[in-house]
């Protein structure tokens, strides 16, 4: 005679076992272990001295928002933010309507961004 495996231990270990898997994706989002700890710090000096050698490279910025410079529904929006780290320098960043998110003057932020035609290009943001 076959063994039957009682439903109630399914009935809870999938749910739990859900919650785990959930609280996992959370922990490392919150911690920035996902995604952004594998991409290069952005180098502000040497895409200064010449952008054009880090051509389709992609990078980490760390920045806080300091104005909108333009803003065009179907393209996206151009943005100058002020780096976090050493020079704090102001850079423009282009963030593509595909990434619908409201950006205010002093919210800070990881970008993941690609150097495209020395302009940088904005893959994915995360809220510091």
């Amino acid at each position: 005679m076959a063994q039957k495996t009682n439903p109630i231990l399914y009935a809870f270990l999938i749910p739990l076992t859900g919650a785990v898997i959930l609280l996992s994706v959370l922990f490392l989002k919150k911690t920035g272990l996902a995604g952004a700890g594998t991409l290069t710090p952005f180098d502000f000096t040497a895409y200064q001295q010449g952008w054009q050698s880090l051509e389709g490279n992609q990078y980490l910025v760390k920045c806080q928002i300091d104005r909108q410079i333009n803003y065009d529904k179907n393209k996206g929006r151009l943005l100058a933010v002020r780096l976090l780290a050493p020079p704090r320098e102001r850079v423009g960043v282009f963030i593509p309507s595909t990434l619908q998110r409201n950006f205010e003057t002093g919210q800070s932020y990881n970008m993941h961004v690609l150097i495209h035609e020395g302009l940088l290009r904005v893959q994915s943001v995360e809220k510091l």
